[in-house]
């Protein structure tokens, strides 16, 4: 089963309110901040001061250093969380959802763009949604996260190769000359997301995007993916399905091994 199969199954199955979405065709979706509660934002106030002191003391050649323990905020992410996928089942999605992968890290300084870097799209399911969460404010000088918009204003998907179990192919996820020839036509333009501690976007894993080197400061993130669900899971993330870097961020081509198989 392809997962665009297996995501028509669970909205079916969903008994929370139902409204036209338009999944695909708006790709990206800034989440308002008058959705999210005093504490959403304090949580993350809290876990942001935490997540800057253990990468301040770092020592890390990589161009992106990750945190090694995403379990040391279990509660805080589990706050974050509830509210996250509150608003992604009933305004992006309409299905039930849990938490599959959790990533937090800095984006550094780099003279020359390279991997994320680079105008890409991750060759995942598009029905697999990251959301990132700054941490800390972001201008133009502390790497933005952007993405390529059409002439409607809305994110732009590349076609996967990564459907489910009837389509799974590795290919090269890079588009640079594919992304300077369509701004150059003037059919598609750039945006960059800047915004304050708490900023969060929503997005699928194919759409045209990179991140930006950061000319001063920093960029701390906390990102958490999204997988479809048929049935409402006891919790959004648990340790039996939610994985970081110790695991690929390659979804499991059988969109049906979800987090009830993980028990």
């Amino acid at each position: 089963m392809n997962y665009d199969k297996y995501y028509k199954k669970c909205k079916k199955n969903y008994k929370g309110p139902v409204r036209d979405t338009d999944f695909y065709n708006n790709p990206v979706r800034v989440i308002p901040k008058d959705f999210f509660s005093n504490n959403y934002f304090l949580t993350i106030n809290d876990v942001a001061e935490k997540i800057k002191n253990y990468f301040d003391n770092l020592i890390d050649d990589e161009i992106m250093v990750y945190h090694n323990n995403i379990w040391e905020f279990e509660d805080e992410l589990d706050i974050i969380a509830t509210e996250l996928v509150s608003w992604l089942e009933e305004n992006f999605y309409n299905c039930y959802l849990y938490v599959d992968k959790i990533y937090i890290y800095r984006t550094k300084q780099l003279k020359e763009r390279e991997a994320s870097y680079i105008w890409h799209y991750d060759n995942n399911p598009q029905e697999l949604i990251k959301n990132i969460i700054y941490l800390n404010e972001v201008s133009d000088l502390n790497s933005p996260f952007e993405y390529l918009t059409n002439e409607e204003g809305f994110g732009v998907l590349h076609e996967t190769q990564r459907k489910g179990t009837r389509l799974w192919k590795s290919v090269e996820g890079r588009l640079d000359n594919l992304v300077n020839e369509l701004i150059a036509n003037g059919t598609h333009q750039p945006f960059k997301l800047t915004g304050p501690p708490g900023t969060t976007c929503g997005f699928s894993n194919d759409i045209i995007h990179r991140a930006n080197p950061v000319i001063h400061g920093y960029r701390d993130v906390i990102n958490i993916r999204v997988h479809p669900s048929i049935n409402k899971p006891p919790h959004l993330l648990d340790r039996k399905w939610t994985t970081s870097r110790e695991v690929s961020g390659v979804a499991n081509k059988n969109p049906e091994i979800t987090w009830e198989q993980l028990i």
